[in-house]
């Protein structure tokens, strides 16, 4: 019994410790700069009370143009970016999409939303937008300064573009749109990444926990012991519907199953 107990004390630590590592992994997303400048501040802004919200872990990825334009370093410690990825790195930014619930664009330029639209993959601010495409991953961006009808663009000196021109940026602009980029203000970006990337962490760590046995210590620990066999056969259960993922029996817990009857299903979720 003593030895039981140890086994369990044991299982439960790695599970805790495996548990927190998932939680963090499910908390990561790529927040890319491709250089645009208007609505930066407060996206940047929203992107700093988002992390203090829910303590998302931000991987920062930057085009060339990005890193003419911002102070890369900076802006790594301002959003407390844990890892920084640039397009000369020459490394593969597939790489960067492995365990990523979202990619953030805090202000899309027209150079890679025309890149993004015209499906260039090969460079890193339109390559990563389409592969997180591909693989299903959520991305939403601020239009701000890919808007040719964007109010800001006076500051910089631009009054009137050319009405064929403006027809195309918004084409582009559309485009991303039916390919499913979200895109929006900087104003409403804050918003719009809590109504976007929280329910899909939600959902994450949903698959993370047992909606099974509710109220055991089985259901909140996935550790299976001799004691919750015992309980399962004094309830009647004949079969116990365990997931898959995560789920630890002990050796004495099978020892006991067997002599009791009861057997365990593993179940994919």
């Amino acid at each position: 019994m003593v030895e039981e107990n140890l086994v369990q004390l044991i299982c439960r630590e790695v599970l805790k410790q495996l548990s927190a590592r998932q939680e963090d992994q499910a908390k990561r997303v790529i927040v890319l700069l491709s250089g645009g400048t208007l609505g930066f501040s407060t996206a940047i802004d929203a992107l700093k009370y988002s992390k203090q919200d829910h303590s998302f872990k931000f991987v920062l990825a930057c085009t060339s143009g990005a890193c003419n334009v911002h102070d890369i370093d900076s802006i790594k410690d301002e959003l407390g970016a844990e890892e920084l990825f640039k397009e000369d790195d020459r490394k593969n930014p597939l790489t960067l999409l492995h365990n990523v619930k979202g990619l953030l664009v805090p202000a899309l330029t027209r150079n890679t939303a025309a890149k993004t639209a015209g499906q260039d993959f090969a460079l890193l601010g339109s390559g990563l937008i389409l592969e997180a495409l591909m693989y299903g991953v959520p991305v939403v961006a601020v239009r701000d300064s890919a808007d040719p009808d964007n109010s800001e663009w006076s500051s910089l000196g631009v009054y009137s573009p050319a009405p064929g021109l403006r027809k195309v940026l918004q084409q582009n602009l559309e485009k991303l749109e039916q390919m499913g980029v979200i895109l929006t203000s900087s104003e409403q970006f804050r918003s719009v990444i809590e109504e976007t990337l929280i329910p899909k962490f939600q959902r994450s760590f949903d698959q993370n926990k047992a909606d099974y046995h509710p109220g055991t210590e089985v259901a909140q620990n996935r550790l299976v012991s001799a004691d919750d066999v015992r309980k399962a056969k004094d309830a009647n259960i004949t079969t116990m519907i365990l997931p898959a993922r995560g789920t630890m029996i002990t050796p004495l817990a099978k020892d006991v199953a067997e002599e009791l009857g009861i057997c365990f299903k593993l179940q994919l979720k």
